[in-house]
């Protein structure tokens, strides 16, 4: 539950205007968040989550380490650890088990294979909705980095032994290739699922107006970015004339430092940082900012 410590007789972003870059699946709850608390939201979502190419593709070939998700439950038991690195990865994960025939799938145990070739499968994850979603499918995790992000997750394995060691992380098609690089370096044999890939979302000609336009006496606009993907695809939308707008009138608030660095390099001034890197808190760090400045 968010911070509710604003006196109950007002809300705390009636004079704010909130744009959202989220996913499609996943804009309408951040946006009903904000509008409960008096905002009004301009719905500008960038991206949306498709399926995988499939199997076929060559993206698939041995070369580059890619497993298609048709192979997600019946390989498991060949794998010591699988990272989900977002709630998207569990949720599509999920979907593949479903669509295998699996419950448990972290629990399977292939037919015909000596036990001692069966490896005990440990999980890890990044960030608390992560580990929250795999909790709902009686997945327990053995691996959550305290700070929400790869590098963080890159430095809890610093306690694990990952020579020889098989991992697995199902994920978008296209993300960054930092977490699977850095575990190589230290030994281990990484493997990749796509089992989503991130598309554009075209902006309707009314939500690009709404962005852009002159704010009314008393009114302040905030620009969301949660992912390195939502920042790129509204770029992509946009005319040089309206990207420069948007950084006149818009106070930018990013969920974590990744999607911090793609933004300052873009031009833009970074407001808050979300801590820890939640929707949760990001949701709370624009209440708070717009608060102080009204104190």
């Amino acid at each position: 539950m968010l911070d509710q410590s604003w006196p109950k007789s007002s809300v705390p972003l009636k004079n704010v205007e909130i744009i959202l870059t989220r996913a499609k699946h996943q804009i309408e709850s951040t946006a009903q968040h904000f509008e409960a608390l008096g905002a009004e939201v301009i719905r500008a979502s960038t991206i949306g989550i498709e399926e995988p190419p499939p199997p076929e593709d060559s993206i698939y070939q041995r070369g580059t380490w890619m497993i298609p998700k048709v192979g997600l439950g019946r390989m498991l038991w060949r794998f010591d650890w699988v990272i989900f690195t977002s709630v998207n990865a569990v949720k599509y994960a999920d979907k593949a088990w479903r669509k295998c025939g699996l419950k448990g799938a972290l629990r399977y145990r292939p037919k015909n294979v000596d036990t001692h070739k069966i490896r005990a499968i440990r999980v890890a994850c990044i960030g608390e909705s992560t580990q929250s979603a795999l909790n709902r499918l009686g997945v327990q995790v053995d691996l959550i980095p305290s700070v929400y992000h790869a590098e963080g997750l890159i430095d809890a394995f610093d306690r694990e032994i990952l020579d020889n060691k098989r991992i697995l992380i199902p994920r978008a098609l296209v993300a960054r290739e930092l977490l699977p690089k850095a575990l190589r370096v230290r030994g281990a044999d990484v493997w990749i699922t796509p089992l989503y890939q991130t598309t554009s979302n075209m902006l309707s000609v009314e939500v690009k107006r709404q962005m852009i336009q002159p704010l009314e006496p008393g009114k302040k606009r905030a620009l969301l970015f949660t992912s390195d993907s939502t920042l790129n695809r509204l770029l992509e939308q946009l005319t040089p004339p309206e990207i420069e707008c948007l950084k006149r009138i818009c106070k930018v608030f990013v969920i974590g430092p990744v999607i911090k660095r793609s933004v300052l390099r873009e031009g833009f001034k970074v407001s808050i940082v979300a801590e820890p890197h939640t929707i949760k808190a990001l949701i709370e760090s624009v209440i708070n900012f717009f608060q102080q400045e009204e104190a």
